[in-house]
């Protein structure tokens, strides 16, 4: 079932694809992005994180952690990955048990009508190094949550067909309040010194 905005986050423990735990509920404090894609070869899906990729170091710096959590095992992402500049932290999750808990969606007609509509975003994938594999999980949607820095998802984004993520202008917008709390929390804390 989706989730609704606001709303508590859904806690999670897993590792990302290097063996290093990832729990959640340690990010509160700071800012989350958290994606999901279907799998690591997904020409819509590296179309996405290249994007992602390109921001991710200064939204770092701006208070604002990326967590892409696919539906391919850890040695498919890793393969896939590592040869790609600035990874994120990515989450195998084969079994679907993240997605689950997000109210992650599958869709038939969302994988065609990207299939048939969206043939540039392939392209692009494709030249960028996606190779489209057999997958079992291609009918999975993607799924944008922005969660704040006290663990609130704050908006969120499910995708109606295969190549829809959350738009990039509303992702700026949150990155940008995110930085402008953080710099009022900066300057109450020096005044209050």
């Amino acid at each position: 079932m989706k989730l609704a905005a606001p709303r508590k986050i859904i806690d999670f423990e897993s590792k990302d694809i290097y063996g290093n735990s990832i729990q959640l509920s340690n990010y509160e404090g700071r800012a989350v992005l958290l994606s999901f894609f279907r799998d690591a070869s997904c020409p819509f899906c590296l179309k996405r994180v290249f994007e992602l990729r390109a921001r991710r170091k200064q939204w770092k710096k701006m208070g604002v952690e990326i967590i892409a959590v696919f539906s391919s095992t850890e040695k498919q992402i890793r393969n896939f990955s590592k040869n790609q500049p600035k990874r994120l932290t990515a989450i195998a999750d084969p079994k679907l048990e993240i997605y689950g808990l997000y109210g992650v969606e599958h869709s038939l007609a969302g994988f065609f009508k990207a299939l048939a509509f969206k043939m540039p975003t392939i392209v692009s994938g494709i030249k960028k190094g996606a190779r489209p594999t057999r997958n079992p999980n291609a009918k999975i949607m993607p799924a944008d949550f922005l969660i704040d820095d006290q663990g609130i998802i704050v908006d969120l984004w499910y995708g109606s067909n295969a190549s829809d993520n959350i738009p990039m202008k509303r992702i700026d917008s949150f990155v940008r309040s995110v930085a402008s709390k953080t710099r009022t929390a900066r300057h109450f804390d020096k005044t209050a010194s």
